[in-house]
């Protein structure tokens, strides 16, 4: 209603020109724009608490678009995108000589490959009779089960659960009914153990990671997302860079709460940098009403593209000529004055942050968007729209340090299958170290 009073009653908008009546109108519209946004969210908001659905989230089908369109061509005229090549077995490959019927008098002239891999899915039963014995003192000895055998179900189901349920994001119904169709006596309730039983060690190493990246990388990415835990709403916060990632559910989204996640008592969480990407966003769905609005938005959209093109090329070459022309070239373009009214304010705001968005000329480090994190919390994501939420502590305790470990052993490319069969000294598998010495020593295994 304040607006309105401000508004000039009729004799005061006849005395107006008609550049001033344009310039009115147009920032009434925004008004008017922003008002039935309101409307609609508090809509949504109201249909929520009702039980009701609300509008489906449909994505836009183009984003803005600037880090790809800023990315450098190769000089050379080739394709940077990294061919996979050939893929060769990880599993020794058995020879079979195939004989054929020739007549007589052929000459012999070698053989011609055919590679073929099959899968073999069976399910065994190990029945262990374990030898009694009897001292002469009245003790009596019990033979000791094999290495990596410690409950009804052997290491080999067990890493096929995990892998199934973490890294190849099923449902315990599913697993529960392909184990069954294959011959494996088990329930949902005995696979819901398997998940969470035992798996201290998963999330101290989950811990670990977390503290190694915060003590060497240079810097780290933060994301969040919405989580569902004991029936309340919270929040789920992800941590890493290009070596690791980490992830942590929480009920409230505070800085208290940040650095609780991080133990940050002795990190130095000081220096913060804001995403060039979503700064950008915010011009890139402004909202324009005549050709002079459209025509400066795309003005200074496209200086920001040019500045965040040379932010890259600067992160290449550091320098302090370049540094100190780059942040007078900050100052021209946030601080222009357009005559649209919205977007001065938006350049105003974003001029604010001038700090945060430059970090990268004090360190170069720093990457200029949030990307990375972004893709990282995809997999909560999908997990939760698959499961929902969480009950016990510990199941999400597990959820989180088994998704960060299987992100961080993507990156360090380590197959979660071969990590979870050393963890789990199942027979034959290959040894992994802890990740945290990968991550720690910032270096992927060979």
């Amino acid at each position: 209603m304040d607006s309105i009073r401000h508004v000039p009653s009729s004799p005061a908008l006849s005395d107006l020109s008609r550049p001033e009546l344009e310039a009115l109108l147009a920032e009434l519209l925004g008004k008017v724009l922003e008002l039935e946004k309101a409307v609609a969210e508090l809509r949504e908001e109201n249909a929520r608490l009702k039980g009701l659905k609300g509008r489906p989230d449909i994505k836009p089908g183009k984003p803005s678009g600037m880090d790809k369109a800023t990315e450098q061509a190769d000089p050379a005229g080739r394709d940077r995108k990294r061919r996979r090549g050939k893929v060769a077995p990880r599993v020794t490959v058995e020879n079979k000589v195939v004989k054929a019927a020739v007549p007589e008098g052929s000459r012999f002239k070698g053989h011609e490959p055919f590679l073929v891999q099959e899968l073999v899915i069976s399910a065994t039963a190990i029945c262990y009779q374990r030898e009694r014995w009897v001292t002469p003192d009245g003790r009596t000895v019990l033979a000791p089960l094999p290495d990596g055998i410690d409950s009804h179900f052997g290491p080999e189901l067990r890493r096929f659960v995990l892998m199934q349920y973490h890294q190849g994001q099923s449902t315990l119904p599913r697993i529960a009914a392909f184990l069954r169709s294959v011959g494996v006596a088990v329930s949902k309730r005995q696979l819901q153990r398997l998940l969470t039983g035992q798996q201290e060690t998963f999330v101290a190493e989950a811990q670990n990671v977390l503290r190694a990246g915060l003590e060497t990388s240079p810097y780290v990415s933060v994301d969040d997302t919405g989580a569902r835990h004991a029936g309340k709403n919270g929040y789920c916060t992800q941590i890493g860079n290009d070596l690791f990632a980490w992830f942590g559910t929480r009920t409230f989204k505070s800085r208290l709460n940040f650095l609780e996640l991080l133990r940050a008592g002795q990190f130095n969480v000081g220096h913060h940098a804001l995403c060039w990407v979503h700064a950008e966003r915010l011009m890139h769905k402004l909202d324009t009403f005549t050709d002079a609005h459209r025509a400066a938005q795309a003005q200074v959209r496209g200086l920001i593209w040019d500045f965040y093109s040379d932010l890259k090329d600067y992160r290449l070459k550091p320098g302090a000529r370049r540094a100190a022309a780059l942040r007078k070239r900050f100052d021209r373009i946030f601080l222009r004055r357009t005559g649209f009214v919205t977007l001065d304010r938006l350049l105003k705001r974003l001029h604010a942050n001038k700090a945060e968005l430059l970090t990268v000329l004090d360190r170069p480090a720093t990457p200029l968007h949030t990307n990375g994190s972004e893709s990282d919390i995809r997999c909560y994501v999908t997990r939760r729209k698959l499961s929902a939420g969480t009950r016990s502590d510990i199941g999400r305790d597990c959820r989180d340090a088994f998704l960060g470990l299987a992100k961080t052993c993507a990156k360090l490319g380590i197959e979660v299958w071969d990590y979870l069969g050393s963890r789990l000294k199942v027979a034959g598998s290959v040894v992994v170290q802890p990740l945290d010495v990968y991550v720690r020593g910032r270096f992927r295994p060979a």
